[in-house]
C-alpha cells in the first residue's frame, strides 16, 4: 500500500553526483527511511546507503556496535592498498576521532568552504543545512552541546569505501536523546567532505504524521556562492 507515500526530503546534485532521500510509507510498514545514492561517471548508482524504521517499532535496546571496515569498493576487500584508500581511511580515522573527542577544530580539518552538510530531525520534520566552515563549525558546536552523555553510544554500521569515497554510518546516543541516526559522508578528490547527509530521530519521537512532502531540487552543488567581491 504506497497510497500515504511521503518525501520530505529530495536533493539532487551534480558536484558530487548524489541523491539524498527521506521518505515514509506508514501503511506499508515504514516509519522513516533514509536514502543515499552516490553516481559514478556513467550517471549509474556505485553506492546506495539505506536506514529506515518499521511504522510502530518499539526498541527496548540499542543496536550493538560493529567494527568499522575499510575496503577498495565494499564488496571486496583488497591485499593492495591502493592512495584512494589510504585517503578516505585518514579522512575517517580523523573525522571519528575528533567527533568522540568533541573536537571541533580537529573535525573542520575534514570540511571546505564548498562543503554542504544537510541534517534532517525525523520527529519533528526540521532540516539544517550548513554550507561553508562557519556554519559547519555552528553546527558541530550545537551538535556537541546536545551529545552532553555519550557513555551508551552504540555505532552499528561504519562502512567505507574508496570506490566510490563515502563512509556510510549509523549511531545512537539515547542518553543524549539520539534514538537512531544515519549519516552519508562523499568525499572530494582531496578527501575532504563534499557532501554530508543526516537523518535522526529523537529518543522517545512519538509521530501523530508523516512529514510532508517537499519538491525536488537538482543543483549543481547544493549551495549558491556569493557573488564575487
Amino acid at each position: 500500500d504506497t497510497s500515504d507515500i511521503t518525501v520530505p526530503i529530495v536533493q539532487t546534485t551534480a558536484d558530487p553526483g548524489m541523491t539524498y532521500l527521506v521518505w515514509a510509507a506508514t501503511a506499508s510498514g515504514v516509519e522513516s527511511a533514509t536514502d543515499s545514492f552516490i553516481y559514478d561517471v556513467s550517471f549509474k548508482i556505485a553506492r546506495q546507503n539505506i536506514a529506515w524504521t518499521k511504522t510502530g517499532c518499539v526498541k527496548t535496546a540499542p543496536c550493538a556496535s560493529t567494527a568499522a571496515t575499510y575496503t577498495q569498493n565494499g564488496y571486496s576487500n583488497t591485499s593492495a592498498t591502493t592512495a584512494a584508500l589510504e585517503g578516505v581511511t585518514a579522512a575517517w580515522d580523523n573525522h571519528f576521532g575528533a567527533f568522540g573527542t568533541q573536537d571541533v577544530d580537529r573535525i573542520m580539518l575534514d570540511y571546505t568552504e564548498t562543503s554542504v552538510l544537510t541534517s534532517f530531525e525525523e520527529c519533528d520534520c526540521v532540516l539544517t543545512t550548513a554550507v561553508g566552515l562557519a556554519a559547519i563549525r555552528g553546527f558541530f558546536i550545537d551538535l556537541f552541546a546536545m551529545l552532553s552523555n555519550t557513555g551508551d553510544i552504540t555505532v552499528p554500521i561504519v562502512q567505507t569505501t574508496a570506490e566510490p569515497g563515502m563512509t556510510y554510518l549509523v549511531w545512537t546516543a539515547n542518553a543524549s536523546r539520539v534514538q537512531s541516526a544515519t549519516d552519508s559522508f562523499i568525499y572530494d578528490a582531496n578527501f575532504k567532505i563534499a557532501r554530508q547527509n543526516i537523518a535522526w530521530t529523537k529518543t522517545g519521537c512519538v509521530k501523530t504524521a508523516p512529514c510532508a512532502s517537499t519538491a525536488a531540487t537538482y543543483t549543481q552543488n547544493g549551495y549558491t556562492l556569493p557573488p564575487a567581491a
